[in-house]
């Protein structure tokens, strides 16, 4: 009984939760994102490579990676705040004496520059899939609970059932509001998907390798203080 009680409670529950409602939040925010982030790479690269023989093309170049770093750095902080994902650092501090040329090649071969340009032209795709899922939902699950109202002016036609009386639209709308929240957590599994996926590409993994692990047990245990030499009784 208990886990029946456990399974109703986490079902229902994640309608409550204000995760869910951010998760949909960031579903929706990736598709205009990911429009502006592809339509943006894609017209100041194809500008800059062609453009390299009269130098401007360096230029748009250097202000196409300039600006992807901190398109790539807004999209961590995206994730950090609303998926509350954990994301190392983009990369490690700069050492304050280190000249133009080590910085600039400190950029070049940071993995966080490469995977992060990846990264945006990924959100493009993603943010259609996501966007598709999230309204493909409410639009589902909207229609199932105002059946009751509009059944007699809109078709509702499932295949195996049309809605064409009062009963049939409130059988309908129990449906619809016993599946919400299955939708719901199809989102937040997409949107965990995606926080792994911004986890792995926005951050340096160095740093989550190189952290310090957890002292062993047998490095944990304190020592026996060696007994203390008091008089001696005679």
């Amino acid at each position: 009984m208990n886990d029946f009680d456990d399974f109703i409670k986490n079902y229902f529950g994640v309608i409550v939760r204000p995760q869910t409602y951010l998760n949909m939040l960031y579903l929706f925010l990736s598709f205009p994102l990911g429009i502006f982030y592809f339509v943006f790479l894609v017209t100041g690269l194809s500008l800059g490579f062609p453009l390299i023989i009269l130098w401007v093309g360096i230029l748009i170049l250097a202000a196409v990676f300039a600006a992807s770093w901190g398109l790539t750095a807004f999209e961590r902080g995206l994730a950090i705040s609303i998926l509350h994902v954990r994301i190392p650092p983009m990369a490690r501090p700069t050492q304050p004496s280190a000249g133009f040329w080590q910085r600039i090649r400190e950029y070049l071969t940071n993995p966080v520059t490469w995977k992060g340009m990846l990264y945006l032209f990924c959100r493009f795709p993603l943010g259609i899939i996501n966007f598709t899922l999230a309204v493909t939902f409410l639009a589902i699950i909207l229609g199932c609970v105002a059946a009751p109202f509009t059944y007699s002016i809109a078709t509702y036609d499932f295949g195996f059932m049309v809605v064409n009386s009062l009963s049939d639209a409130l059988l309908v709308m129990i449906l619809g509001l016993v599946l919400a929240p299955a939708g719901l957590h199809l989102l937040n599994f997409v949107t965990r998907i995606q926080g792994e996926f911004a986890r792995v590409m926005l951050g340096q993994a160095s740093f989550e390798e190189n952290s310090p692990a957890a002292p062993a047990a047998s490095q944990t245990v304190d020592q026996p203080a060696a007994p203390e030499n008091g008089p001696t009784q005679s």
